[in-house]
């Protein structure tokens, strides 16, 4: 098990939105339902051929529940 926002900081991704919020919020902002997961609950997908580069996803439900960005990375 390891922390979601450490493995996101690891990967250089700043920055997080949530499906629910739609919004980008700094990784230490994460609230909700990422707040104090870990990867066993949150899958962290990343591909470079995705905009943005990261996906989170639901790993029960296949579901995706966030995207991540590096900070200087422009809206998609």
């Amino acid at each position: 098990m390891t922390d979601l926002v450490a493995v996101l900081r690891f990967l250089g991704f700043g920055e997080v939105r949530p499906v629910e919020s739609g919004e980008w919020a700094p990784v230490s902002d994460l609230n909700g339902r990422l707040h104090g997961a870990s990867t066993d609950e949150v899958h962290v997908l990343v591909h470079d051929r995705w905009s943005p580069p990261c996906r989170l996803v639901d790993p029960s439900t296949g579901e995706r529940v966030a995207v991540a960005r590096s900070p200087e990375s422009p809206e998609p």
